[in-house]
């Protein structure tokens, strides 16, 4: 993974690729984890992402090149209804989130619709991608009894993914724009990976014996996002 950032940032910042210029790019939004316990769907995860981009100036600006490293906070959550005691209180359960947080390095082909220099403009994009995580919340929960629940162990560090999606650019000035975008990026691989584990102590009952069965997850993100792109133009005088 550190590798393919590295082919990213040399490709990025390519004098050849970019040689009439760049577009750079902020944005940050909120993300929707939606994430794949084996079979069973879970809990959305509500969070957030930032990330920056680079992409080519084209003639005409009908389509580009681009690239983009971010930090978006995948996963999933576990909510439980409120209920009423005997007593006629209400208990509202704490939600728990299962937290993975990712460094992502995307590659890809825009296409934009419409005319060079419109106030607004539609854009499709599609990015091949790659994922290291960082880090997780899942030492926060009690493994000797949450048995179920994920563990640092299991988690592949390395992941990828396609990342597919749109929006629309408005014209600021001549050389800025803002931007609203929509972005939904499945994994391929797996997040999560774990055999299934025998003949383990049951925090239940003192002497006896579970067994766990084999876990996989895998995360799909869907992100909207604000943000604002930067023109830089390189022109080239006889």
């Amino acid at each position: 993974m550190k590798n393919l950032g590295i082919a990213i940032l040399l490709l990025l910042f390519s004098g050849n690729l970019f040689s009439q210029g760049q577009i750079f790019g902020l944005k940050g939004g909120l993300t929707v984890g939606l994430q794949k316990w084996d079979a069973f769907e879970r809990d959305p995860l509500f969070q957030y992402h930032g990330a920056l981009s680079i992409e080519s100036i084209e003639e005409g600006r009908n389509s580009a090149l681009w690239g983009e490293i971010g930090y978006h906070i995948k996963g999933s959550a576990l909510r439980s209804r409120p209920f009423v005691d005997i007593n006629g209180n209400t208990y509202r359960p704490t939600t728990q989130e299962f937290q993975f947080r990712n460094i992502s390095f995307i590659i890809g082909a825009k296409q934009l619709l419409g005319q060079e220099g419109a106030p607004s403009r539609v854009y499709y994009r599609f990015g091949i991608r790659g994922d290291y995580t960082v880090s997780t919340n899942l030492d926060q929960f009690d493994q000797s009894i949450n048995l179920s629940f994920p563990r640092d162990d299991f988690v592949n560090k390395l992941n990828y993914g396609l990342t597919i999606g749109g929006g629309v650019e408005f014209r600021i000035s001549d050389l800025v724009a803002g931007i609203v975008e929509l972005n939904v990026s499945p994994d391929i691989s797996k997040q999560y990976d774990q055999p299934a584990i025998n003949n383990i102590p049951s925090p239940y009952v003192f002497g006896q014996t579970i067994n766990i069965r084999q876990r996989k997850i895998t995360n799909t993100v869907v992100e909207l996002s604000l943000g604002i792109l930067l023109w830089r133009k390189i022109e080239y005088i006889d």
